[in-house]
């Protein structure tokens, strides 16, 4: 019975989809946040995204091609970025070449 009391009404930064089911979340802006961080700092991949303004397979893509600073990866569904190489990505994108990593297990 409560479920119908609150249905119509909406949170803080919720907005109603017109396509009826679940309300979208807006997204909160994460580049207020990025200029804080210091260079060591890590972030995901939506922080990323939103600052490059890109997806994530034109993320990986770039990364392939060595056009876009490589994540760590710190377990096998966790990449994340520092904030320093994406600095010096954004300074001057189309110029930036990563050199790969070469080193062999011997």
């Amino acid at each position: 019975m409560s479920q119908h009391i609150f249905q119509n009404t909406e949170l803080p930064g919720e907005r109603s989809n017109p396509l009826g089911g679940k309300k979208s979340r807006q997204r909160r802006p994460l580049t207020l946040k990025f200029n804080d961080l210091p260079d060591e700092a890590l972030v995901p991949i939506n922080v990323v995204c939103d600052i490059c303004g890109n997806r994530p397979t034109a993320v990986y893509d770039g990364i392939k091609k060595n056009t876009f600073p490589a994540s760590e990866k710190f377990g096998l569904r966790c990449s994340r970025w520092r904030v320093g190489q994406l600095r010096r990505w954004l300074a001057d994108p189309h110029n930036y070449y990563e050199t790969p990593n070469t080193w062999e297990e011997k």
